[in-house]
Formats: structure tokens, sequence, C-alpha cells
């Protein structure tokens, strides 16, 4: 059976579980990647949630 919901996977490395949530906000590279990371599940929301 085919998702009708258009999903992908993408690998930030050298993060830590749960790391867009609990990253050190004076830690440049974390602060971005958890940036980039909620504004691609945002997106996807805006796309995919009605």
């Amino acid at each position: 059976m085919e998702s009708q919901i258009k999903s992908h996977v993408k690998i930030f490395p050298k993060v830590a579980h749960g790391w867009t949530l609990r990253y050190d906000d004076e830690d440049e590279a974390a602060v971005k990647a958890a940036g980039e990371a909620h504004q691609d599940l945002l997106g996807w929301f805006l796309e995919h949630v009605k």
C-alpha cells in the first residue's frame, strides 16, 4: 500500500536525540540546524494538514 502523503528523511549530523527542542542556544550550529528542522516541519504541516 502506497502512502498518499509525501514524506522524506533528512539527516542532521552531529546532533543528539531530542536536539530540536533541547539544544544549547549558544551553539550556533545547533541553532541553525534546529531552525532548519523547524522550517521543514512547518512547511510539511502547511502542505498536508488542512
